[in-house]
């Protein structure tokens, strides 16, 4: 049987060498994809679609990993949804890119107003735009519509929000009255106080 000592270490590794490494290199990489969206926002040119394509695919790794994890930041502040819903509402998006009404996503416009559908935002939605039949698309053969890299744009700016705020949630709190402090510090205490934390 472990000792309290030792369970404590293992929490510690835990977090310390595998949660917030993960959210790190996730934030860099979701940082990196967003940075490159907005290039190809000025540009439309085919290499600036793969560089963003490619980008996708390497912030998309620390994702799958994390999902060993989505409780806790993940889970509370629902961006667990938020970045990864499916199946996504098609016909939502393809009326945004016809319409341009972003209204429908407004969390990534403004911060204040009401959330819109989490279906029509994330890591598949962004997916949805840059690949076409598992590839990079290409724009000679398929052309990106009339606000369609508007969109993308507030996609990837949600995107780099919600990792943010995944991130920070275990390094600094949520910054509500049930998550003063750090998620991580909460679960090194291993004394239960993390798995209260939002009931």
């Amino acid at each position: 049987t472990a000792t309290d000592d030792e369970l404590k270490a293992a929490v510690a590794t835990y977090v310390d060498d595998v949660v917030i490494p993960t959210y790190e290199d996730m934030y860099n990489k979701v940082t990196a994809l967003n940075t490159a969206v907005q290039k190809l926002s000025t540009s439309s040119s085919d290499n600036d679609v793969a560089n963003a394509a490619d980008a996708w695919v390497a912030a998309r790794k620390p994702w799958e990993k994390s999902e060993a994890f989505l409780y806790g930041p993940a889970d509370l502040n629902k961006l667990d949804p938020s970045l990864d819903s499916w199946p996504l509402d098609k016909n939502g998006i393809e009326e945004i890119i016809a319409t341009g009404e972003f209204s429908k996503i407004s969390g990534a416009v403004d911060e204040d107003a009401e959330d819109g559908p989490q279906n029509l935002r994330g890591f598949h939605t962004a997916e949805k735009m840059l690949f076409l039949d598992g590839e990079p698309r290409d724009l000679e053969t398929s052309p990106f519509a009339k606000n369609e890299l508007e969109y993308l744009k507030l996609v990837s700016e949600r995107m780099l929000s919600d990792t943010q705020d995944l991130y920070n949630g275990w390094l600094k709190g949520l910054g509500t009255s049930d998550v003063p402090s750090s998620y991580a510090e909460a679960m090194k205490k291993h004394d239960g106080s993390a798995y209260s934390i939002g009931n």
